[in-house]
């Protein structure tokens, strides 16, 4: 894939250094612009990124002085992209983004917001790589299992923090649920809109945040995902889909059907999704957000992602029915359940949702069938569970089902896998030194992004 990437001011180069990097790495053609600041240029230099200067750096003052400018650039970047073929247009001037792509004949463009990036000393971009690089969850079957090993490792990490006293609060974490959050990654388009639940850290890795925004978020560190003001449970980062987390069992339904409407009413293709686990099932708001989006046939995914219990109540002693699933029946919306260890399984399930919503059909939803391996939280020793009750679940250890699966179709072999999981681990162990050693966010922080407009 050839990549074109355009840089308009300083920050953007720690913003896009990883990105280029992680680009260059799988394999793809990348080429940068810059406009004519000595910052920007001095940095881009003083980091090795090869570059080409294009377009003046400004045309005069006011509106007319602004439209030559972008005119005189415009032409300026028509002669650089003569005899090249690009894929994608990356860039963070979203206002003249669009109308370049298309000058310059490339099918695909992304514009995105540095300001976490910046604040995440340029690491958030590795999760715009993740949205710009299609292939990485849809189409490379290696690279889901990369995703899956990499969440296991993270979850891991945090709990060895909390038991060390090096992280405070409480936290959730998923392993063995690793196959329902890449397959529903892979399934979705990185437009979708999704509303999470509270179990969010190997949902936020799969769909494209990275280890060290994750491990800094949980930290309290200003490289966190939000700046370490959210924590463990809220994570938001719309640049790959996270709308935002719930920790309101079962809020997360209705809003994303008022995303759907949202869509709907713009005439986009974009699919709203809710996942939540079984508990919030149960919840009035649950059934409230199912009837309306089947009342108004909104593009909406509903996905429960049922590991079999409800904080510390296993779901079919406090759940009517024999599944979930069985529910949507009642508002005449599509619904299915699906193996949610088998991450194939999980974008054959998802995906058809997905396309369903697309093609105007409506809503529908889906019970991933999972398991939790550990407690609720870290202070949960799950004590409450029959003896050799996981053991079953834990024999089906999603990652291992696909590592195995790809061993059969000859994409994998044991040499292989022992250095991808000693490559992730090692990726992961120095994510963790890194959050450990991040600064903590400013006091001022908590007051930013109250209001919109404010910085």
């Amino acid at each position: 894939m050839h990549v074109w990437i355009d840089i308009t001011n300083s920050p953007q180069v720690l913003f896009f250094r990883p990105l280029i990097a992680l680009l260059v790495e799988r394999g793809h053609e990348v080429d940068v612009t810059a406009r004519e600041f000595a910052q920007t240029l001095e940095l881009l230099e003083a980091h090795g990124i090869a570059h080409t200067v294009v377009g003046p750096r400004h045309g005069g003052a006011g509106t007319l002085g602004k439209a030559r400018a972008m005119a005189a650039r415009l032409r300026a970047l028509r002669r650089f992209a003569r005899g090249r073929d690009f894929d994608v247009a990356l860039s963070h001037a979203s206002h003249e983004l669009p109308l370049t792509a298309r000058a310059l004949g490339i099918p695909s463009a992304y514009a995105y917001d540095y300001e976490f990036a910046r604040l995440q000393h340029g690491l958030g971009s590795r999760a715009a790589a993740r949205v710009v690089v299609p292939e990485a969850i849809p189409e490379d079957r290696l690279a889901r299992l990369e995703r899956m090993i990499e969440a296991r490792a993270v979850e891991t990490s945090i709990r060895e923090l909390h038991e060390a006293g090096r992280a405070w609060g409480t936290t959730h974490t998923a392993e063995g649920q690793e196959a329902v959050a890449v397959g529903i990654a892979a399934a979705l388009r990185p437009t979708d809109l999704v509303c999470f639940p509270h179990r969010i850290h190997t949902l936020a890795l799969a769909f494209g945040v990275t280890p060290e925004a994750i491990l800094g978020e949980c930290l309290g560190k200003a490289t966190g995902v939000v700046g370490g003001l959210g924590g463990s449970v809220h994570v938001t980062d719309t640049s790959v889909g996270i709308l935002h987390t719930f920790t309101i069992l079962g809020a997360q339904v209705p809003v994303a059907a008022g995303v759907g409407l949202a869509l709907q009413v713009q005439g986009s293709d974009g699919v709203a999704v809710s996942i939540f686990g079984d508990g919030s099932a149960n919840m009035g708001a649950f059934h409230e957000g199912l009837n309306l989006a089947a009342v108004w046939q909104l593009p909406v995914v509903f996905i429960c992602e049922n590991n079999h219990y409800s904080e510390y109540t296993r779901y079919d002693k406090i759940t009517a029915g024999a599944d979930i699933a069985g529910r949507g029946a009642a508002y005449a919306i599509p619904s299915r359940v699906a193996d949610g260890q088998d991450v194939d399984v999980v974008v054959g399930a998802v995906g058809e949702a997905a396309e369903r919503a697309r093609a105007g059909g409506g809503p529908s939803l889906v019970e991933l069938q999972t398991y939790r391996w550990y407690g609720h939280s870290r202070s949960d020793a799950a004590a409450y569970r029959d003896e050799g009750e996981a053991d079953p679940w834990i024999a089906r250890d999603p990652i291992a089902i696909y590592a195995a699966r790809l061993r059969e179709e000859g994409l994998l072999t044991d040499e292989t896998e022992v250095a991808l999981r000693a490559e992730v681990q090692r990726r992961v162990d120095a994510a963790t030194e890194f959050a450990l050693a991040a600064p903590e966010p400013e006091v001022a922080a908590m007051f930013r992004h109250v209001l919109a407009g404010q910085g």
